[in-house]
């Protein structure tokens, strides 16, 4: 398989890994259950002092929330765009692959040890899908 069409279907998966931790962040509130309302009471009122500034865990979690969101759509762009140079500019192509690899592969780690299966298995299928495309583009070097 090309690796054009690898690195798009890797897109893909990151696509979705978005998607659903996106709407996962805006929907995490909506439990009935009492003892997780209050642990997102005790979140939204727990201050701790950050950079001379006092923050709550709620904010916390918002944000770095938020980043991963903004992180997971950016790389789905990035992989995209490879996809597109990777056919006139595979040596290029193969360079950029790496780091990306390296940060889905983190947070297949991550979302193993921390989260649930979904999210863990959407990145190793989007690793596994890079690491193919790199293979494919170490050919053309």
């Amino acid at each position: 398989m090309k690796a054009k069409l690898l690195l798009r279907f890797a897109s893909a998966c990151i696509i979705f890994f978005a998607a659903g931790h996106t709407l996962g962040h805006f929907t995490r509130k909506k439990s009935p259950e009492p003892q997780i309302q209050e642990v997102f009471k005790q979140m939204e009122t727990v201050q701790v002092p950050l950079g001379g500034q006092l923050r709550t865990y709620d904010e916390f979690y918002n944000g770095m929330s938020l980043n991963l969101s903004i992180t997971l759509v950016a790389f789905a762009f990035l992989l995209w765009f490879i996809s597109s140079a990777s056919t006139h500019a595979p040596k290029t192509s193969y360079i950029l692959l790496w780091p990306i690899l390296f940060c889905i592969v983190g947070f297949a780690v991550t979302g193993f040890i921390y989260f649930f299966l979904v999210p863990a298995i959407t990145c190793v299928v989007a690793s596994i899908l890079i690491l193919m495309a790199i293979n494919s583009l170490h050919q053309l070097k």
